[in-house]
Formats: C-alpha cells, sequence, structure tokens
C-alpha cells in the first residue's frame, strides 16, 4: 500500500508567495512512493546525459555533484547518450570542478545524431580537464558499463536520472531486462510533452525508436519530468556574469552567446530526483506514458500505472528563481 497526497493548503515562503502545500496522507493503492534521494543516503545514482547540445546539462550536473555530497548518495557512473571524442572528457571536467572523484563512464556507440554534436562548449570544458585526469579518463560502451555499475548494487537501490536520449538506457536493459528490474527502483527522465498538442520533444524525436521501446519495456517505475515544465522556467545566471574560471558560467556564456539565460528541464528533473514533493513539485496521479510512432507522447491515468508526471506547484517566476539560487549556491 503506497500513499497518494493532495495538496490543498495555501502557504506562505520567504518571499510573501503564496503555494499549495501538501497536507495529508491518504492510504490508497498507488504505484508510486517515488524515492526522495535526501532521504535515502544509502540509494546510488546513475546519470544519463546527452552533453553535447543544450548547455543545462552542465547546470544540472553541477546540482547533482552538490546534492551527492550533501545528502551523501553513490555516484555508481555516467553513462554520455551522444558519441564524440570530448563529451566524457567535457563531463569529467564539471565533476573536476564540483570537487567530484571521476567515476565509470560509458560513451555511445552507435549512430551520430541527424544534426550532428554541436555542443558549442564542449571545446571549452574539455579543455579545462586537469592532465592527470584526463591521462586516466576511460570509458566503456552501454552494456558493459551498467553490467559493471550495477552488479555490486543491492537491489533495488539504484536511481536513475535520465537527462538526455534513451539508447544507453535501452540497449543495456535490452541485454539484461533482469538485472535492471532487480538492481533499479526508480527510473526519473526529463523526457515527453504532455500539454503541448503535436510537439515531439527533442529527446524522444531525436532518437525516437529506443525511446519508446524503453517506455514500453522497462517495467519499473518511470516519473517524468515534461518539456513544458521546465520550457518557460528560466536558469538565470546573469548575476555571476563577472564571475572568472568558473566553468559552469563560462560555459552558459559560450552557448547562450553572453545572454547566460536557458531553460531548466535538466536541472529541475536532477532536482526533483533529491528533493521530491515539496513546495515547488508534485506528482501526478499515476498512469502510462505511450510514445507513438511520430514521437507524439500521451498520458493515460490510471491507479495501476507504472508512470507519473512531474507539476509544479509554484508560478514559473518562483521556481526560476529557487532553480536558479541552487545552481548559484553550487558553483
Amino acid at each position: 500500500m503506497k500513499k497518494q497526497f493532495r495538496f490543498h493548503h495555501v502557504g506562505v515562503d520567504k518571499y510573501g508567495k503564496r503555494y499549495y502545500n501538501r497536507i495529508d496522507d491518504k492510504e490508497e493503492d498507488c504505484m508510486f512512493d517515488s524515492p526522495v534521494l535526501k532521504k535515502l543516503p544509502s540509494r546510488s545514482v546513475i546519470l544519463e546525459t546527452d552533453l553535447c547540445g543544450d548547455v543545462d546539462d552542465v547546470g544540472a550536473i553541477a546540482i547533482l555533484c552538490a546534492d551527492l555530497k550533501k545528502y551523501g548518495n553513490r555516484l555508481l557512473g555516467i553513462s554520455v547518450n551522444v558519441n564524440g571524442p570530448k563529451e566524457a572528457a567535457s563531463t569529467d571536467s564539471i565533476l573536476s570542478f564540483c570537487g567530484m572523484q571521476s567515476v565509470p563512464f560509458c560513451v555511445w556507440d552507435g549512430e551520430l545524431l541527424p544534426e550532428g554534436n554541436n555542443g558549442t562548449y564542449l571545446d571549452y570544458l574539455s579543455s579545462r580537464l586537469p592532465k592527470e585526469r584526463s591521462d586516466s579518463l576511460k570509458s566503456t560502451d552501454p552494456v558493459t558499463f551498467y553490467r559493471s555499475v550495477l552488479s555490486g548494487a543491492e537491489d533495488s537501490s539504484v536511481t536513475l536520472i535520465s537527462i538526455g536520449f534513451f539508447c544507453n538506457m535501452y540497449k543495456a536493459f535490452s541485454a539484461m531486462p533482469d538485472l535492471f528490474a532487480k538492481k533499479i527502483d526508480t527510473a526519473i527522465v526529463m523526457a515527453g510533452a504532455f500539454d503541448k498538442p503535436g510537439y515531439k520533444e527533442y529527446n524522444i524525436v531525436r532518437m525516437p525508436v529506443y525511446a519508446r521501446k524503453f517506455i514500453e519495456e522497462y517495467p519499473g517505475r518511470i516519473v517524468f519530468l515534461a518539456s513544458e515544465i521546465g520550457d518557460r522556467v528560466l536558469t538565470d545566471l546573469n548575476s555571476r556574469s563577472a564571475s572568472e574560471n568558473n566553468i559552469v558560467v563560462e560555459a552558459y556564456r559560450i552557448y547562450t552567446k553572453g545572454s547566460l539565460k536557458r531553460p531548466s528541464w535538466d536541472l529541475l528533473t536532477v532536482d526533483f530526483a533529491f528533493e521530491g514533493e515539496n513546495e515547488f513539485y508534485r506528482l501526478s496521479e499515476p498512469g502510462t506514458v505511450t510514445v507513438d510512432n511520430d514521437s507524439i507522447c500521451s498520458f493515460t491515468p490510471s491507479p495501476d500505472g507504472k508512470h507519473a508526471r512531474v507539476l509544479l506547484n509554484r508560478s514559473i517566476d518562483e521556481t526560476g528563481r529557487y532553480i536558479t539560487d541552487k545552481l548559484l549556491e553550487c558553483i
């Protein structure tokens, strides 16, 4: 028996703004008692990232590092679900900047994206990786990576956070579905669009077969933070515009051509994984997500569904201030 929550009570935050808060715990048959990493320090994390295009992956990895250290969770490894010579080094450069040890990496070994890898900040980030880490950096293929990092994990002890494509996850899952089901408790993914009719969300449409198959076949819980949730929530780093030697700020500066503002899809996904339901986030009712042959996603509520959506309790502006402040505290 799991708990479902209702949000009716109006609270007031430090800005004097009103928000909806959770006021009661009602026992119901519900598949979702989503793990909150900050309350489960023994739980481990695997990150999936497409560090190649938009810069929000950079901010999300910085938040990931800060929360791992703050709450005591262990990072088992990072799976880079695009292929290229600089992605792993760029990712490890962020870990190094954030004071984290290097971890096992894998890099996608399949087809290139249709548009190629166009991360304008990759040259900069990879150049900032200390030589001793660069010399020892190695990566493996997805199946080898997942078999290695999952085999030693406790059962149902791993949260999989995905802020990119589904190719590495599906390739590994299809090769060893029992190991995935045994070790991974929940996948929290930035993917899909449910309130934008006809919209083909990037993480789905660029590699649609892998996304569709993973969502259909993975037997565990999947929590979706959809495109429309992060679209208008802006991360704004202009208060750090004069920062020197801050690789996160510089990556944002390069990608945004100086505006230092970007949507916060990936940052919110990582933040929800650690913070769970609170004054900013709540979960939808359970249901089932489907991806059609045109890469259009839909969500059908169902009491025994294995999927749920992250929804916002606060306004777009308030959530933007919150996630910006959190990133600034990390860097």
